[in-house]
């Protein structure tokens, strides 16, 4: 009977393990247009927008689709900053806004529904302290697929998306890495003398390799 009940557990455990480490891609990450953002792309933003006080913000153009959830099923965004060199980060999702303005913690939007086809903006966006606050600011964004169970949800983790605000000068104007030694390619492997439009792939000085999505 111990065996058996050893046995069971570290079966449980597999399963739970193989669980959290799948992603639920049943929402994704889009832009305007309806073009899926891959997950761990990295998104660079780096023309500012006047708001409606005087100041600058810098939106982050995501949305979030339906591609396959079910009727029941509600999708939550998880925010976490990892570099913030002034102001604060918004994110209205489903219709609240929250303003989170440290670095580290990851921050839950409320549960929103959002149906099958359909694509919602999680009104993302970077506010710098003033329009003179030049600086940088790094924000992963993870949709969160939330199914019923009982009177709460179980919460699946879905693709992420991180932003990269750029902020450098009145015009929003900079390059997107300042490593000469980066270089770029586009996403079918051919070299690239500057970053385009769409999806890169950039290969830094030091080897890393990220995916970067212009605007």
């Amino acid at each position: 009977m111990k065996k058996l009940f050893t046995f069971i557990v570290l079966l449980t455990a597999g399963l739970t393990a193989t669980y959290a480490q799948a992603i639920n891609d049943s929402y994704q990450f889009v832009d305007k247009d309806g073009n899926i953002i891959e997950n761990g792309t990295t998104v660079v933003r780096n023309e500012p927008e006047i708001d409606p006080f005087g100041g600058v913000a810098f939106l982050s153009g995501l949305y979030v689709k339906n591609v396959s959830a079910p009727s029941n099923y509600s999708v939550r965004i998880h925010t976490t900053i990892t570099r913030l060199d002034n102001g604060n980060v918004q994110v209205c999702f489903p219709t609240l806004c929250h303003n989170y303005d440290f670095v580290g913690s990851t921050n839950k939007s409320e549960e929103g529904k959002v149906a099958s086809g359909d694509a919602k903006s999680i009104q993302a966006e970077w506010l710098p302290a003033s329009a003179t606050s030049y600086g940088e600011c790094i924000v992963t964004h993870q949709a969160m697929a939330l199914e019923p169970f009982g009177k709460t949800w179980l919460e699946n983790e879905g693709p992420s998306v991180t932003v990269h605000y750029i902020f450098a000068d009145p015009a929003g104007i900079q390059q997107v890495q300042t490593n000469r030694q980066a270089i770029w390619h586009d996403a079918e492997g051919r070299l690239l003398s500057a970053p385009r439009h769409g999806l890169n792939i950039v290969r830094l000085g030091d080897g890393t390799v990220r995916k970067v999505y212009l605007k």
